[in-house]
C-alpha cells in the first residue's frame, strides 16, 4: 500500500533491508522500488521477519555498516 508518487524519485543511495521471513518486501516489489529509488540496494536478511534489527542484530549491523561505509 505504498503511495504512488508518479514521476518522483530519490536520487541518492537507499538501503532496503528486510527479513526473509517478512512479507513486506517481495521480489515483485523490486521494480517499483527501483522506479522511485534508482540507486537502491535491496538486502535480505535470512532468519529474520519484519524486525530485522531485533531478530538478527549482527546481520543487521553488518549490512547497515557496509552500506554507510560504502564509497
Amino acid at each position: 500500500d505504498f503511495p504512488v508518487a508518479t514521476g518522483r524519485q530519490f536520487p541518492g543511495p537507499a538501503l532496503f533491508l528486510y527479513g526473509g521471513a517478512s512479507a513486506y518486501v517481495q521480489p515483485e516489489h523490486a521494480g517499483a522500488i527501483r522506479e522511485r529509488f534508482p540507486l537502491a540496494r535491496l538486502r535480505m536478511v535470512a532468519g529474520a521477519g519484519h524486525w530485522v534489527y531485533a531478530e538478527q542484530p549482527e546481520a543487521f549491523l553488518l549490512a547497515l555498516t557496509g552500506f554507510l561505509e560504502r564509497d
